[in-house]
């Protein structure tokens, strides 16, 4: 049998990057350290991680005062940041680059005043945490079918996408978008 071996394999960049930084701080800190969620969807890097004092929690609430916190790849809502002050923990924040973007475009585009539109998987930790730069009001799709509510028409729209999402399904709902709206900022 034959093995080919993929010209990429292993970790994207902002993954890659996280899992250094993580095991660069778990080797220079004694103490547990939390992560919010697994860093990464991967069971096996998950117990490497927790054999380096590393633990996926599922809820802020979970996480002691004072410890130490890291921000995974997928990024987290707005208002996490906050409630890690308020508990005065230490985070490192490693959400991908290309998703911290994404934040800020929402952010921006929000306190604008653009109805944003998240295309994604509503319940993936990534479009979870992108939504809490909206405070929690994108409309998050799908669906190729998506039709724009009507009275959306004369709004201003933001679009943007979960980092992993098919490229046809975008475009598709982007037109589907463009349909029923004048102006549409696309990212």
């Amino acid at each position: 049998m034959k093995i080919n071996l993929a010209k990429y394999a292993g970790f994207c960049f902002g993954v890659k990057r996280a899992m250094d930084i993580v095991i660069e701080t778990a080797e220079k800190n004694s103490g547990k350290i939390y992560t919010l969620g697994p860093l990464i969807h991967n069971e096996q890097v998950v117990k490497y991680l927790e054999n380096k004092n590393v633990y996926a929690i599922d809820s802020i609430d979970e996480i002691p005062d004072n410890s130490n916190v890291i921000i995974r790849t997928h990024g987290v809502p707005k208002l996490y940041y906050e409630k890690l002050e308020q508990k005065n923990c230490k985070f490192i924040d490693v959400t991908c680059p290309f998703v911290k973007k994404i934040h800020s475009i929402v952010h921006k585009n929000h306190i604008e005043g653009k109805q944003i539109i998240i295309v994604g998987d509503a319940n993936h930790p990534e479009v979870i945490g992108i939504n809490g730069w909206c405070d929690d009001s994108a409309i998050i799709t799908y669906d190729e079918n998506f039709k724009m509510p009507s009275e959306y028409a004369e709004k201003d729209i933001c679009i943007v996408a979960q980092t992993t999402i098919n490229k046809n399904v975008f475009v598709q709902i982007v037109q589907n978008v463009k349909n029923t709206c004048k102006r549409v900022l696309i990212f």
